[in-house]
């Protein structure tokens, strides 16, 4: 039932599912307002959390690509993520909707949707929980740097974007990655990386409380991770999202990640220099 949703980090190209059963709209979804739905697996239904954007959105932000490329590098630093699909709403499917779907999916773009394996049971993050509990549960300081490398700015104290599972804690929502690639390769070059990725991020004040030997061992396993990245994988996400209609940035965001895997150590320097 689940061998599509377990095959690892050497995934790239994500697998495609055909809705066939609605059950609600998540109202606490965030902007989106995702949908909670199941799609077939060769039959079996498996429930699927369906972000929903409009063509406007995807425009300016690439949003789907965002997602997509999110959830697939995440695995590339070990750091728990949703497993992925691309989920079509046949006719057979939109017809049965309520009514207030109904409504709903007329102002969202029509081209195939992002959406992620429902975790449950799970909770949401809460900034009180102490450092010892969540980094039993994910690598905190990969967590923080993948966010900066990404250009991630909605993983804060507000909306930490992270579901607690009783064994681990899941990244989700990265349709507002890959901010402004083409300023920070130019900031890079200047040795400088964008303190608001830094300050505004959930585990920032969890870091931050470190004695400054600590500080300087940081990030020590995500620039192992950095340095042997293959970038190249990403390749078929550009090419399936470019087969169901969506522009992509691979002309930027491929050579801004090589740029950062080359200088891999000088990254982790400068990300290191933000934690004050």
């Amino acid at each position: 039932m689940f061998n599509d949703i377990h095959l690892g980090k050497l995934l790239t190209m994500l697998p495609v599912y055909e809705a066939v059963g609605f059950e609600r709209i998540l109202t606490m979804g965030g902007r989106t307002k995702p949908w909670l739905i199941f799609v077939s697996n060769g039959g079996n239904p498996l429930p699927f959390v369906v972000k929903l954007f409009t063509s406007e959105q995807i425009k300016k932000r690439s949003s789907v690509e965002c997602e997509i490329l999110g959830n697939v590098l995440a695995k590339e630093f070990d750091l728990p993520v949703p497993a992925a699909a691309l989920v079509h709403f046949p006719k057979s499917f939109i017809k049965n909707l309520p009514f207030e779907a109904q409504i709903v999916l007329t102002n969202v773009d029509n081209r195939i949707k992002f959406g992620t394996f429902l975790i449950e049971p799970a909770n949401p993050f809460f900034p009180s929980l102490p450092k010892w509990l969540i980094q039993s549960k994910i690598d905190i300081e990969s967590a923080f740097a993948f966010d900066n490398l990404i250009r991630n700015r909605d993983r804060g104290m507000y909306k930490p974007n992270i579901l607690l599972s009783t064994n681990e804690a899941f990244l989700i929502d990265h349709e507002l990655g890959f901010e402004r690639i083409e300023d920070a390769m130019v900031e890079f070059r200047d040795n400088l990386i964008d303190l608001g990725f830094s300050e505004r991020h959930i585990f920032y004040p969890y870091l931050r409380r470190a004695v400054k030997q600590t500080v300087s061992r940081y990030f020590d396993d995500f620039e192992e991770h950095l340095k042997y990245i293959n970038i190249r994988k990403l390749n078929t996400c550009f090419l399936q999202l470019e087969e169901f209609g969506y522009v992509t940035r691979k002309g930027i965001i491929a050579p801004y990640l090589n740029e950062m895997k080359q200088n891999s150590s000088t990254f982790v320097k400068l990300l290191r220099g933000n934690i004050k």
